[in-house]
């Protein structure tokens, strides 16, 4: 193409989207249009590993829709994602298919995050089948040995407690919220779920939800370890303490700071007082009845 022709191709454009009304993209996807389809199985077959694959790569992600973990640490998205300039130079999240293959030949977990957002709106038999659909992908790919385990994120797992897990393939890998911010609705909820799901593994995630250091300084923990450990900090002893805050045995914790994480990695070797997070657990279900 000459720079004459992209010249009018750029002002017919433009013409167009003046004479539309256009305004930006922010207004798509706000509404949809549905319908009944007969032929159930052809969701089977409208989502497979190869189509997974290609879906990932050629649509936009709003980081982070799925996330990779290699030898339990999470990988950040700047490894796999990148920004791909369209002509009007807007600068759109893609998926480094290159990148993501590579990780996946070298062995790497790959975690369906968010579900619960893509859920949002579904009625039960609708969420069912489209969350089967994407589990099942991940299972036939891992199986295939396109990468080594999958997973499922979700901040509000009372979502999927709706959609009827339980026939589902089962994830190698269930990440959902921890620690003493999560209310007792969600714990209980989270119990549902990985006793109907049975997950090979459950990590917990965002122990201090996002809260200021402060907030953690003022609530001592400790008397939640045994014996209490005053050597430690109180934040040292919320973490420790949410391992058990739904049971989980890895915690994904974000930090710019290594040294942060080194004192977090310290308190691994404490006792939690598992008769005081009953007794904790008791009192929260008490004043929910109250």
């Amino acid at each position: 193409m000459t720079r004459l022709e992209e010249d009018v191709d750029h002002h017919f454009v433009t013409a167009m989207e003046k004479a539309l009304g256009w305004d930006g993209p922010g207004a798509l996807g706000s509404a949809f249009t549905r319908g009944t389809i007969e032929d159930l199985d052809l969701l089977d077959r409208l989502l497979n590993p190869s189509k997974l694959l290609d879906l990932v790569m050629r649509r936009s992600v709003t980081t982070p829709q799925f996330r990779i973990f290699q030898e339990g640490a999470e990988l950040h998205p700047g490894r796999y994602i990148h920004p791909s300039v369209t002509r009007r130079g807007q600068a759109i999240p893609m998926a480094d298919m290159r990148r993501v293959g590579g990780l996946m030949r070298e062995g790497c977990t790959m975690v369906l995050d968010e579900v619960e957002r893509s859920l949002a709106g579904l009625s039960t038999p609708d969420g069912h089948t489209f969350l089967g659909n994407a589990c099942t992908a991940l299972a036939d790919a891992a199986r295939d040995g396109l990468f080594g385990a999958w997973g499922v994120a979700s901040w509000d797992t009372r979502s999927l407690e709706m959609v009827q897990v339980d026939d589902l393939p089962s994830p190698d890998l269930l990440m959902v919220r921890a620690g003493f911010l999560v209310g007792i609705d969600l714990l209980d909820a989270i119990n549902v779920l990985r006793t109907a799901w049975q997950p090979g593994e459950t990590w917990g995630m965002s122990p201090f939800g996002g809260g200021h250091r402060k907030v953690w300084e003022e609530f001592d923990l400790r008397p939640f370890l045994r014996p209490r450990h005053e050597d430690l900090s109180r934040i040292q002893a919320a973490f420790r303490a949410s391992f058990h805050l739904p049971s989980a045995s890895a915690m994904a914790v974000g930090t710019d700071d290594p040294g942060h994480l080194a004192q977090l990695v310290q308190t691994l070797g404490a006792e939690v007082d598992t008769a005081a997070v009953s007794q904790y657990l008791r009192a929260l279900h008490g004043h929910r009845q109250s």
